[in-house]
């Protein structure tokens, strides 16, 4: 493993926790090369300034079966890409399925719902959010349309 990707595999897991706990994130300390400027790139794109954040430790619409897997909701009321945001972070050493249980009601979704892991600009079905692996220490954003 060359030195960037090991950075690039730090970063990702300094990230976790914060983004679980609506934390700013600082380059002045870490990679502004790589992680940093993407996470920033995503925020800026949904325009999460403007959405109102909700803990896991709240029961905010979505949660998880598997051990240590935590998520975090960020919501919008005004115009944007996304009704939600899903953070959903892996604390485990272990990678774990996403396993992930929603209240449709709380978050006004259904079966037709459209989901997008937006870290990797991907389609989700409702299955693939119960059955993907999110690796060790590691998180995932998801919106929903």
């Amino acid at each position: 493993m060359n030195n960037s990707c090991g950075r690039n595999i730090m970063m990702l897991r300094m990230l976790t926790p914060l983004l679980l706990h609506d934390l700013n994130v600082s380059a002045s300390w870490c990679d502004r090369k790589i992680t940093i400027p993407k996470w920033w790139g995503i925020k800026d794109a949904i325009d999460l300034s403007a959405a109102d954040f909700k803990g896991y430790w709240t029961l905010p619409g979505a949660s998880s079966g598997s051990p240590d897997v935590l998520v975090s909701v960020y919501s919008w009321k005004k115009p944007s890409p996304y009704r939600h945001l899903l953070v959903v972070g892996n604390l485990r050493s272990v990678d774990r399925p996403l396993d992930l249980k929603f209240d449709d009601a709380a978050l006004g979704i259904n079966n037709a719902t459209k989901f997008t892991e937006l870290w990797n600009d991907q389609s989700l079905s409702r299955e693939e959010l119960r059955t993907k692996m999110l690796k060790a220490y590691n998180f995932m954003l998801i919106g929903i349309e």
